[in-house]
């Protein structure tokens, strides 16, 4: 098959074109197997006991399960490493742009028009927040079985084989289950049947009822299935805390991400901050008139028989309908939401661009400067949409880096704050966190998680206190983290007070963040500190046993205590150390000139191993102390 222009005069292999489209795009999203896991990532994947010691019971249960059975997929084959589960969202990718291209062959007027619409989609920036990002997975994979869904219905249409809708009905019963947006698939084939098939009267009138009633079925589903924040709780919760101020800002969602359609110019990954509209203004009514020009367009598009163009324009719209708040959403904006609408834009640009293929040789022999200038400019637009993509691409390496680049458009959110924290507190530097976390207290939200690191902040400090207080107080008013109250059963254990330990341990369920605080608090007798002839013994025991950082004031106390031999004062202090390295970098390197004092007279220890140690431990924390602060 060939691509032709003018009349002939210009001849491309189609498979030439094509494979350029694709190595293109595997070129933009190659880099970024080099990237970390950011946000959700490691939560989804490897922190995930549904992904690391599946269950078919559980899965068959889990929130969007075939997401989450790909990634049970990915961990058995990458294990931990993240290129691997990236470089299966460039898989899916690619399986989505080959699927689409015979969408756009069939739907639309010529196959310029789809070769456009496909470069298109397969170029736009918009999409490295789902392909870039691991957890965007639900995006591609609820689209990818979405569009088979579609082109099974097109095929049954055309070769007029019932057999096809079966593969349609299976691959939209797939999509749903990586994501509730396939909830809108009954009524896109509602709209392809209206606008190519012709379908009217009673026949459509049939095909109508059906489809409505079954996208309300799914709507229910997702909605009850955890999807939406309205029946979280079992009571209404609306963005902004009001009624009012949701449905104000509901209208500028279509317009913005109509704008990221188009000028997909500032990108956002944390778009939790996204300014809320709380009173009828000029942005609110400008966004109702944009729709309603939208809608106006496509209906006059239809009407004048320009049939593709209005069937795209009609799929953005449709596709969009789950994220424009109208049931109010735990997410209130994301731009990996467009992955799927973005095939009705790209479509929409391909039937833009269809009629001056005609002109296309003309214009390359310099006979049309009006043809030569949209030729020009779709290249122009094709390179900056490649370019601004790449960047982005390098902006999403890690969490860190995303933030600081997202920090330019919108104010880091709550979840923003909460996982920098997270980050510095698994890093080892639990001050820098805890700055985040007080950061993200003062946004006015909470949750088990943020409770739970606050704990687990005193912990790593030492203060068993503090950590045992901010407990009952959290645990009063809200469920915590299972490492928080598995970290809490360890405090009590290590004070021997046995019964609380197992009273905690049993509070939560058993997972692999809880499995080991349940199995110290059955064994909670045999480190009575009455068992023990000194202090010293009692902490090897349960350092031996697996308990580390629960034990940093014990170790704190004993490694100033003159009364204890040096030698074993400078075991202590060894294990204290590497407790400090794991959990606490500032705090090791603030103690290495005693620690090396203690370790160069004790027979045995290698005191050149922990010079090194504390010029490593002296370069991270320079060069964690060099990195910009999103805040």
């Amino acid at each position: 098959m060939f691509l032709s222009a003018g009349g002939g005069r210009l001849r491309l292999p189609l498979f030439l074109v094509l494979g350029f489209v694709f190595f293109v795009t595997i070129l933009l999203y190659l880099p970024s197997l080099r990237n970390d896991f950011i946000f959700d990532d490691r939560a989804l994947t490897v922190e995930n006991d549904l992904v690391t010691t599946p269950a078919v019971p559980a899965l068959l249960h889990a929130y969007r399960p075939l997401r989450t059975v790909s990634f049970v997929l990915d961990h058995l084959l990458w294990g931990k490493n993240p290129a691997g589960f990236r470089a299966m969202n460039i898989l899916y990718h690619l399986c989505m742009l080959s699927v689409l291209w015979m969408l756009f062959r069939r739907l639309s007027s010529s196959p310029f028009a789809a070769l456009v619409a496909l470069s298109f989609y397969a170029l736009h920036p918009v999409n490295t927040e789902a392909v870039a990002y691991i957890s965007g997975r639900r995006d591609i994979l609820t689209s990818l079985f979405f569009v088979v869904a579609l082109l099974f219905l097109v095929v049954a249409m055309e070769r007029r084989r019932p057999l096809f809708l079966l593969g349609a009905a299976v691959c939209g019963l797939f999509s749903f289950l990586a994501k509730e947006m396939a909830a809108m698939l009954p009524l896109v084939a509602l709209i392809y049947l209206w606008q190519y098939e012709k379908c009217s009267g009673a026949r459509f009138l049939r095909w109508s009822v059906a489809a409505v009633a079954l996208t309300g079925i799914l709507g229910l589903l997702a909605i009850t299935g955890g999807g939406s924040a309205f029946l979280h709780g079992l009571r209404p919760s609306f963005h902004g805390g009001d009624l009012l101020t949701h449905y104000l800002t509901a209208p500028t969602l279509f317009t913005y991400y109509l704008k990221q359609s188009f000028f997909p110019l500032q990108l956002v990954l944390d778009n939790a901050n996204y300014p809320l509209v709380t009173s009828v203004n000029m942005k609110f009514a400008a966004s109702l008139l944009g729709a309603g020009l939208f809608i106006t367009i496509t209906v006059l598009l239809f009407r004048k028989g320009y049939r593709p163009a209005s069937f795209f324009m009609a799929f953005f719209l449709v596709t969009l309908l789950p994220v424009l708040q109208i049931v109010p959403l735990h997410e209130i904006a994301a731009d990996h939401y467009l992955y799927l609408p973005l095939v009705g834009i790209a479509g929409l640009i391909g039937e833009f661009v269809s009629p001056f293929e005609a002109g296309a040789t003309t214009a390359i022999l310099g006979a049309s400067r009006r043809v030569m200038a949209i030729a020009l400019l779709c290249v122009l637009v094709a390179v900056l949409f490649a370019g601004k993509a790449l960047a982005r691409v390098g902006e999403m390496r890690d969490i860190h880096t995303v933030l600081i680049a997202d920090s330019r458009w919108r104010p880091v959110s709550f979840r923003g704050l909460y996982t920098m924290g997270a980050l510095y507190l698994e890093a080892g530097f639990p001050d820098r966190a805890f700055r985040y976390y007080w950061r993200a207290w003062d946004t006015g939200f909470r949750d088990a998680s943020l409770y739970g690191n606050l704990i687990n902040y005193h912990i790593v400090k030492g203060d068993h206190r503090a950590a045992l207080l901010l407990y009952g107080e959290f645990g009063a008013r809200s469920a915590l983290s299972l490492s928080a109250s598995a970290h809490v059963s360890l405090l009590h254990l290590v004070a021997g007070d046995c019964g609380r330990a197992r009273t905690v341990a049993a509070s939560v369920p058993d997972a692999v963040a809880t499995r080991f605080a349940k199995k110290m608090a059955t064994r909670c007798e045999e480190f009575r500190r009455d068992r023990f002839p000194d202090d010293p013994s009692w902490a090897d025991a349960l350092a031996d046993a697996g308990i580390g950082v629960e034990l940093r004031p014990i170790w704190e106390r004993m490694v100033g205590d003159a009364a204890i031999p040096p030698d074993r004062r400078a075991a202590i202090s060894e294990r204290l150390q590497k407790t400090l390295l794991r959990f606490d970098i500032p705090a090791a390197n603030l103690r290495f000139s005693e620690h090396l004092q203690l370790v160069s007279v004790a027979p045995g220890l290698d005191v050149d191993h922990w010079r090194r140690e504390a010029v490593r431990a002296r370069e991270t924390e320079d060069r964690i102390d060099a990195l910009p602060d999103p805040i």
